[in-house]
């Protein structure tokens, strides 16, 4: 089928954008064993689940009114990761001496090797 990429060309082009994400941040998941304070609320605590292999950038004008209600007046960046990252929506990044937390975002690209996930502060 014409203009379909071969396996070979998939494998190449994963390598080189896997090559040009350029931090690799400290990474943050909710602990399996679930915690509450008695009274029914969520204690959990974040606990190292590794690193995070990205790129770090400023939100598009879009993104910023698109996610104007989780963003709200916090400091907002955007993480570019590989497609095959295991990042879920809630996990937490240290970036630039802060914690941040990690929302999905709609990717709209029909090809791509990477997904975009929002990081707001941790407030």
């Amino acid at each position: 089928m014409a203009g379909l990429l071969q396996s070979s060309q998939t494998t190449w082009m994963t390598a080189l954008v896997k090559k040009s994400l350029d931090k690799s941040l400290p990474q943050y998941r909710k602990s399996s064993t679930k915690t509450d304070d008695g009274a029914g609320h969520d204690t959990t605590p974040m606990v190292s689940f590794g690193t995070l292999d990205c790129n770090v950038k400023s939100p598009t004008a879009g993104q910023l009114e698109l996610y104007a209600g989780i963003i709200g007046s916090q400091k907002s960046v955007v993480l570019r990761v590989m497609d095959d990252s295991d990042v879920q929506q809630g996990d937490e990044i240290d970036y630039d001496g802060l914690r941040w937390t990690l929302h999905a975002v709609e990717n709209a690209d029909s090809y791509t090797f990477t997904k975009e996930w929002l990081a707001v502060v941790v407030s």
